[in-house]
């Protein structure tokens, strides 16, 4: 049986399973990303390697990981020696693109933009939002990124007012109906990277919908 999981369900499962024993193979991929709950699993999973606690095989994967250093962290408890595995892969051309490029592309408005629909603000909350569009202006016309170009009212209102531990599904939405209908690429999908199942299910929810 393959099961997906995410590394916090594994560390429950590992906490009320310590020897993992219904487990024959555990595949951490993206290893190199370094979160929480990932360093804390490769901790917790290295000191049952040192006890003999565990008898299944551990496979970790990364595109961009330096495997001489996993290899060495996990070495010291293992009675094998370890030697990485390398697979090639095909190189595809990328284009960055940033916010506020998404924002002009499809004419996005953010909620300042569109007006509030609670109370109005008063002057000192209307202060603060233009020292935050003042700020905007100023990162993008000193980063190396956005030196030197143009960008209008949008792209300084959107990254003003941007959360960053928040997920723009309104924007997201419009720009997954922008490159399908403006900008075509053939039979391929498109992939969106959401932070959680809540996001994930409201932004499926949406599009289905539309």
């Amino acid at each position: 049986k393959l099961i997906y999981a995410t590394t916090a369900i594994v560390l429950r499962r590992l906490h009320a399973e310590p020897d993992l024993h219904s487990i024959g193979c555990l595949i951490l991929d993206e290893v190199h990303e370094g979160d929480v709950h990932t360093d804390f699993l490769l901790l917790l999973l290295r000191d049952a390697l040192a006890k003999g606690k565990l008898k299944m095989k551990i496979v970790l994967m990364s595109a961009t990981l330096k495997a001489e250093d996993f290899c060495a962290y996990l070495q010291k408890v293992n009675k094998t020696p370890l030697k990485p595995v390398y697979i090639e892969g095909r190189m595809f051309p990328v284009d960055e693109y940033y916010l506020e490029d998404a924002v002009e592309w499809v004419s996005f408005a953010t909620d300042t933009m569109k007006g509030s629909k609670g109370k109005s603000k008063g002057k000192g909350d209307l202060a603060r939002i233009e020292e935050k569009k003042e700020q905007a202006l100023q990162k993008l016309r000193t980063s190396p990124a956005t030196k030197g170009r143009d960008f209008g009212y949008l792209a300084i209102d959107a990254l003003a007012m941007w959360e960053p531990r928040q997920a723009a599904l309104e924007l997201i939405e419009e720009l997954i109906h922008y490159f399908h209908k403006e900008e075509p690429k053939g039979d391929g999908a498109i992939l969106v990277f959401l932070p959680g199942w809540g996001d994930i299910a409201k932004l499926y929810l949406t599009l289905y919908q539309s």
